[in-house]
């Protein structure tokens, strides 16, 4: 409960509406509420992520949960719901919720007084004792009020390092590219469908895929070159990025 002792309302990215609007979540016709109580860090995301539900991470086992990427901003100041911060990524935790996984990673906005002190997930404990054991329970705990089980996580339960969670960054970003291709190729096959009545596997495959979270993406033919040239600049940002601190941005849910 907040400080007025209501609960407190579960805002996410309606990633199946038009624009992906931040508004409460909804379960079977009812709102959402995190009967926990407030979320003390900063919870958002990043955008132009997606967590591919067919894609089986080789270290945890499991599939994505077709979302956005999640991010836990630690810093000292509360970030305005739908604001967009640069922040610098220090370490990932990967928590199983119902089979799937779901990274939550962990940084900080590039103007906090903290900033400069925090580089990696080491400082993180040194320079804040008990934040990450904090984050960690929180999520373990938060559906329990709802009458379900507690989350459990992945990579014993650690946090791992900037650049592990560079990489994670780096591939759902890859993931979230090519369904932005897949979806603007479906467009492409809609508007002029192909003389043969069965589809190729590639267009069954984009298909597929486009299907899970639609409106991730903008199906216009003009995306698909930016959408390209996104991959390319990606794949050279990420080997420098490895080098020094991430700077990327947050879009903060609530």
């Amino acid at each position: 409960m907040n400080t007025s002792g209501q609960f407190c309302a579960q805002f996410e990215i309606a990633t199946k509406e038009p624009l992906n609007p931040i508004k409460q979540d909804e379960k079977k016709g009812e709102l959402r509420v995190f009967k926990k109580g407030d979320i003390y860090f900063n919870y958002g995301c990043f955008p132009r992520t997606w967590e591919d539900p067919e894609f089986i991470h080789p270290d945890v086992g499991v599939g994505g949960d077709n979302d956005p990427l999640d991010v836990c901003e630690i810093g000292l100041r509360q970030i305005e719901t739908g604001a967009v911060r640069p922040v610098k990524v220090l370490g990932v935790l990967c928590m199983i919720d119902e089979g799937e996984a779901d990274w939550k990673v962990v940084a900080i906005d590039r103007t906090d007084p903290w900033a400069e002190m925090l580089n990696d997930i080491e400082d993180v404990e040194k320079m804040i004792p008990g934040i990450l054991d904090s984050i960690r329970e929180w999520f373990r705990t938060y559906k329990i009020p709802d009458g379900k089980p507690a989350n459990t996580f992945a990579l014993d339960e650690k946090f791992m390092n900037k650049n592990y969670a560079l990489g994670v960054v780096h591939e759902t970003h890859e993931a979230w590219a090519n369904l932005v291709k897949s979806n603007v190729e479906d467009e492409a096959v809609m508007s002029h469908p192909p003389s043969s009545e069965k589809p190729t596997t590639p267009q069954l495959k984009g298909m597929k895929r486009s299907t899970l979270k639609r409106n991730l993406s903008v199906p216009t033919i003009e995306a698909l070159g930016h959408v390209q040239d996104s991959l390319l600049c990606d794949h050279f940002a990420l080997s420098r990025a490895l080098e020094a601190a991430g700077h990327v941005g947050i879009r903060a849910d609530n």
